[in-house]
């Protein structure tokens, strides 16, 4: 028997993926009933590859608006546009609570797998698990810090408030960059007529909806004050990676083994290669599949994480030299049609290292 730890969308996919296999597996989750709030949207087309080998694609599909496009702004002006279409890498947008019944109504449709909801791991129930314990249990997970595994830990030196609005600018299904001296502000297009809006906090801003509103005013000119909103959610992005991904019986998979910026929207995805990578191993885990799911999991990670900070990085420069550098920059680099294909690749993770896997 496979004991998950956590039905976040990583340990329900995992748990999806072992049930198509006809595996016997059990999942434990302390909360009860779905979060409200959005959290990740982006689902990127890798992903949506390992969605089709459980028959989800075409539901998520149904359900989340697809992205063709990018557009950027320095200060106001236009920079350029990654297009997703020219290489068929449109990321999908759809909130996590969206992807999280998706993948919970696939569950139900597997008798091999159960769901329980409301319990919580304790040493006692891990020391009743026979087979395979895998931690989907977040970047808190109990059973990373009771194996011992130690993380290594890096602090991005930046912050973030976001909320999800009505779109009364009927910007579409393209996703907007604006950068200018006082930092970044993105939006993205979410079902239903909403947007999600994320602005960089600088200086003394508070986490607060006042310091939201009047980043997207200033960076965008548009007002969106008096609008309902999904919640208010302050976020202080952080890299972290777990020395091994494994310790006895216990396999450390999604944010549990690592995270990253969300900026991007690449950690959620790079959990579900993991999950991928796992089912194929989890038939016969031995050591040395263990150690060569680490290896390559790690490698994975260091790449998309050196991307999100990478372009974090260049997207949270603030001061008028930083400005003008990056409209230079990005100006150039938007008008060739080889280096837009490349980034198109890079934001929809085409060009990570891929599970290689029996």
């Amino acid at each position: 028997m496979i004991t998950i730890v956590g039905a976040g969308p990583v340990g329900l996919l995992l748990a999806c993926l072992l049930g198509k296999q006809g595996r016997e597996a059990i999942l434990f989750e302390k909360r009860v009933g779905l979060p409200s709030s959005s959290m990740a949207i982006g689902i990127t087309p890798p992903s949506l590859e390992i969605l089709e080998t459980i028959d989800l694609r075409d539901r998520f599909l149904q359900k989340g608006v697809l992205i063709p496009r990018a557009r950027v702004f320095e200060s106001g002006k236009p920079c350029g546009t990654v297009d997703f279409r020219r290489s068929e890498d449109e990321i999908l947008s759809l909130p996590q609570f969206g992807t999280l019944s998706l993948l919970r109504e696939r569950l139900s449709e597997m008798k091999n797998v159960r769901l329980h909801e409301g319990v919580e791991m304790t040493p006692e129930r891990l020391r009743a698990c026979k087979g395979p314990v895998i931690a989907c249990d977040g970047a808190d997970s109990f059973l990373r810090r009771h194996c011992g595994i130690p993380m290594r830990q890096h602090a991005y030196g930046v912050s973030f408030v976001m909320a999800d609005f009505e779109d009364r600018e009927y910007l579409g299904q393209e996703a907007r960059l604006y950068f200018s001296p006082r930092g970044a502000v993105e939006s993205f297009p979410l079902p239903a007529g909403k947007r999600r809006w994320i602005a960089q906090r600088t200086g003394n801003a508070p986490p607060t909806l006042e310091t939201l509103l009047h980043r997207v005013q200033d960076a965008a000119g548009f007002d969106l004050s008096g609008r309902e909103h999904g919640g208010l959610h302050p976020f202080t992005p952080r890299r972290t990676l777990a020395r091994t991904f494994f310790h006895r019986q216990t396999i450390l998979c999604g944010d549990a083994a690592h995270t990253m910026s969300p900026i991007g929207g690449q950690g959620m995805n790079t959990g579900f290669a993991d999950a991928f990578h796992l089912s194929r191993i989890l038939p016969e885990p031995t050591p040395e599949a263990l150690r060569r799911y680490t290896r390559e999991r790690q490698r994975a990670f260091r790449a998309a994480a050196r991307r999100a900070a990478l372009g974090m990085w260049l997207g949270t420069r603030t001061g008028t030299p930083a400005s003008r550098a990056r409209r230079l920059l990005l100006t150039s680099a938007l008008h060739r049609p080889r280096i837009q294909t490349t980034l198109a690749r890079t934001f929809a993770m085409r060009n990570l290292p891929r599970p290689r896997t029996p």
